[in-house]
């Protein structure tokens, strides 16, 4: 069976997650988070008007609301924020690995001490027919716990 993927679109909260932590769980040389669902007991959620948005350093942030319409879901996991009441961190499992031979078309190099990439640009098919539009890549850019 193959995993079903979406795309969360959602607003900013005016917030960092990972950047005021102290023991923020990073690659000591690249910066990248390398436990996602690390809690952070001194974040602070600026905007809590939103369902659903994210913070400046990319975690994904849901309201309670949010999370009795989404528990169901397979891969979901909610993890309730002490500091931010009615609030979770969303996290997905399992990651799954991009397929490097068939997908990937840049990179940037891999960390040396981690291996992980930084940023990487994969074709993705679009509907979109309008031309002005490039319809044939997308960008990922992985979380850090610095600023890039």
């Amino acid at each position: 069976m193959r995993p079903l993927g979406h795309s969360i679109h959602a607003p900013d909260n005016d917030s960092f997650y990972y950047e005021l932590g102290e023991d923020v769980p990073a690659c000591q040389a690249c910066g990248l988070v390398a436990q996602l669902d690390w809690l952070n007991p001194a974040f602070e959620l600026k905007r809590t008007k939103y369902d659903v948005s994210y913070t400046y350093d990319s975690a994904l942030i849901v309201s309670e609301r949010f999370v009795r319409f989404a528990h169901a879901y397979a891969g979901a996991r909610f993890l309730g924020l002490p500091s931010a009441p009615g609030f979770a961190l969303f996290v997905v499992d399992p990651v799954v690995p991009l397929d490097r031979n068939r997908s990937v078309r840049v990179e940037q190099a891999p960390c040396s001490a981690c291996g992980r990439f930084r940023r990487s640009q994969v074709p993705v098919r679009s509907f979109n027919r309008r031309p002005s539009f490039r319809e044939d890549s997308v960008a990922a850019t992985s979380r850090s716990a610095r600023p890039t």
